[in-house]
């Protein structure tokens, strides 16, 4: 009976073992690893030039604001407090660069920033385009928003002239929520959160 049940033992070990899927593994190799998913923000137009109507209506928020001549005190500060205590909707952007204004324009709003000029003169100027390459931006003085050509300035010195990297835009349609969307739209995740805003 031991003899049967050994030969039987024999006979089903066999036999598994042979359905048995042999499996060839290199344990040299790493297990592939995932790719990486990144969002990818939307390349921003070459060039942009807004509307001249779009200076004009800006320049005349600050005409109705009795703002046309700014003095050598005027600062960010200043300009955030009137764009936050005014009738008009407004939003007030900080720790901006060029490629924030570039958004703003080719969303279709035409930010204002401070500019102190090589001899110390300050003045509020509408960026009403950009051209990149040869990266230079098209400016609107508020004091003669008609005066388009004669304000023409590269990025580099526009840059040395930009009071604290902010910017004002005054427009109806602006909220909070379509900046975000915007900022998004053509920056990384991380250089659009940190951009502060502040809207009316």
């Amino acid at each position: 009976m031991r003899r049967l049940f050994f030969i039987f033992s024999i006979i089903m070990l066999t036999y598994c073992l042979g359905c048995a899927t042999p499996v060839n593994k290199d344990i040299s190799q790493k297990p592939a690893s995932k790719p990486a998913t990144t969002s990818k923000s939307v390349e921003l137009p070459r060039e942009q030039k807004l509307n001249m109507d779009k200076a004009r209506q800006v320049a005349n928020v600050y005409r109705m604001l009795d703002i046309q001549k700014v003095t050598q005190n005027f600062n960010p500060v200043i300009l955030k407090d009137i764009a936050m205590n005014t009738p008009f909707t407004a939003a007030y952007l900080s720790r901006c660069d060029i490629d924030t204004l570039r958004v703003l324009i080719a969303s279709g709003w035409a930010p204002s920033v401070i500019i102190q000029t090589p001899g110390g003169q300050k003045h509020i100027r509408i960026v009403l385009g950009y051209n990149h390459p040869p990266e230079r931006l098209a400016l609107v003085d508020i004091e003669n928003p008609d005066n388009l050509m004669g304000l023409d300035e590269g990025y580099a010195d526009f840059q040395k002239q930009w009071d604290r990297k902010t910017c004002v835009v005054f427009d109806r349609d602006i909220t909070e929520h379509m900046l975000k969307l915007a900022l998004s739209k053509y920056l990384s995740s991380e250089k659009a959160a940190s951009i502060g805003i502040t809207t009316r």
